[in-house]
């Protein structure tokens, strides 16, 4: 008797366990769908790369890493981040340019996960303090059992190329991060760059890689279309934005860049109908307006970022004379700093040389060291006013430093060399805020140096 009872109810708990299981696996399908569903209402032309992470990631043991991939603007970050808002997950997302060494980067992980540390709270700085790799595992480790944290934990590092510029097994540490803290830690790799790109010699497991492709034509015109001014007809709006596609789709696929495309366009689309002059129905009257504005578009594209940045800085008046000062001295050699800068620098000798083959451009080279004392020679050339060498004016090449607008060769106090990391672009940029012209005041002499038109500043550049 007493057998055969013990063998009824190991198969009762046998057949309850089998149904929690089964009612487990319901409510997990059941969540999975709710969110997939969500989701591709919020991120259209997406469901193949929701569906995928949603399996990875609605498991009770998270996989160590996660690479995602694909070019700019194809919705890596915003896929992820609705998805951290959805799951019950402990998320953190933190994006390594921001923090660009490994100290501000384990202590920002931190604050994403635990919040300020304790007695810290009203701190200007109230983050948690960790400079090396094993600091990290332990302070993850102790604050995730103060915590009682039975929730999954999710890191996201957006950019992560950047990591490989830091600590050289830092990378290799992220990747087996669950290994070495024994959570339930899954770590998701967000880059620009294939996972080609990232092998070293540490980094040997290989992560679970996700694609994110660009989106197609008829995905763009969708996203495109979510866009629309609610006054807008969605069949006049579908019209525009096809000549848009037809225009800039062979060009760029981007599409933030497509977008910026169709608002800086718009009301010169519009501008025939006002006084009747055309109906919202002569498309073609419509594109012959909309054509050379859409041409001359094409040209600006993946530029806007560049302009946009270098207005948003607010430097000061003379800081932007500094940096297109360090900006001319990293593109210029020193040799040639009597004849671009000086009015008066007497009569040039005519040689009977042999013509020498074309050198590459100077822009495609990598900036060259300038000493300080060259700088301010510089500085002082192509500005007209009277500045006295104040405090605050060598100031601005500490802040420029700091800024990561020029780098700092050597920590020498007497021989401090520096070097301009900035673009062409970027310097136009700035120097086109107080310029005649956008171009103002740059151009290139007979032997591809970028010269300043010492005059035009002069009269074009006032405070």
């Amino acid at each position: 008797m007493s057998s055969s009872f013990k063998s009824q109810k190991t198969k009762y708990k046998s057949g309850k366990n089998l149904e929690n299981m089964c009612g487990h696996l319901k409510s997990r399908h059941e969540l999975k769908k709710r969110i997939q569903n969500k989701l591709n209402s919020i991120v259209p032309c997406r469901k193949v790369q929701i569906n995928s992470l949603l399996e990875i990631l609605l498991t009770n043991q998270l996989p160590a890493c996660i690479f995602l991939y694909g070019h700019t603007a194809t919705g890596k970050t915003l896929v992820l981040s609705k998805l951290g808002e959805e799951l019950n997950y402990a998320y953190a997302r933190v994006n390594c340019i921001e923090c660009y060494t490994p100290k501000l980067l384990f202590e920002q992980i931190l604050f994403k996960f635990f919040g300020p540390s304790e007695g810290k709270s009203n701190d200007l700085w109230p983050c948690r303090r960790c400079d090396y790799m094993i600091d990290f595992v332990n302070i993850l480790k102790q604050e995730a059992d103060s915590h009682v944290m039975k929730k999954p934990l999710i890191l996201v590092l957006d950019n992560c190329e950047r990591l490989r510029d830091m600590d050289p097994n830092l990378l290799a540490a992220f990747i087996r991060l669950q290994e070495c803290t024994l959570l339930n830690i899954c770590v998701i790799l967000v880059s620009c760059v294939a996972w080609d790109k990232f092998y070293s010699r540490s980094c040997f497991e290989m992560p679970v890689n996700t694609f994110f492709p660009q989106y197609t034509r008829d995905e763009l015109l969708t996203l495109l279309m979510l866009n629309r001014d609610p006054e807008v007809t969605p069949e006049f709006y579908e019209s525009y934005v096809k000549l848009v596609l037809g225009v800039c789709h062979r060009y760029c696929r981007s599409l933030v860049e497509l977008q910026h495309v169709a608002d800086v366009n718009f009301e010169k689309y519009c501008s025939p109908l006002e006084g009747g002059k055309t109906e919202a129905s002569n498309i073609k009257k419509l594109w012959q307006n909309i054509k050379p504005y859409l041409e001359a578009s094409v040209n600006g594209l993946y530029l806007s970022d560049t302009n946009t940045l270098a207005m948003s800085l607010g430097l000061p008046y003379f800081t932007k004379f500094m940096l297109i000062a360090a900006y001319l001295a990293s593109y210029n050699p020193t040799s040639s700093d009597k004849r671009l800068f000086v009015k008066h620098h007497g009569k040039e000798r005519k040689s009977n040389r042999i013509k020498k083959q074309p050198q590459l451009s100077r822009q495609l080279k990598p900036p060259d060291s300038f000493s300080f004392d060259r700088l301010l020679a510089i500085f002082y050339a192509i500005i007209d006013n009277k500045v006295g060498l104040t405090t605050s004016l060598l100031a601005q090449v500490s802040t420029l430093v700091q800024l990561k607008l020029l780098t700092q060769d050597n920590d020498d106090c007497l021989s401090t060399t520096y070097r301009c990391v900035i673009g062409l672009d970027f310097v136009k940029a700035i120097a086109s805020e107080h310029g005649k012209a956008p171009t103002c005041p740059f151009k290139h002499d007979s032997v591809g140096n970028l010269i300043v038109l010492v005059g035009q500043c002069k009269d074009g550049m006032e405070p």
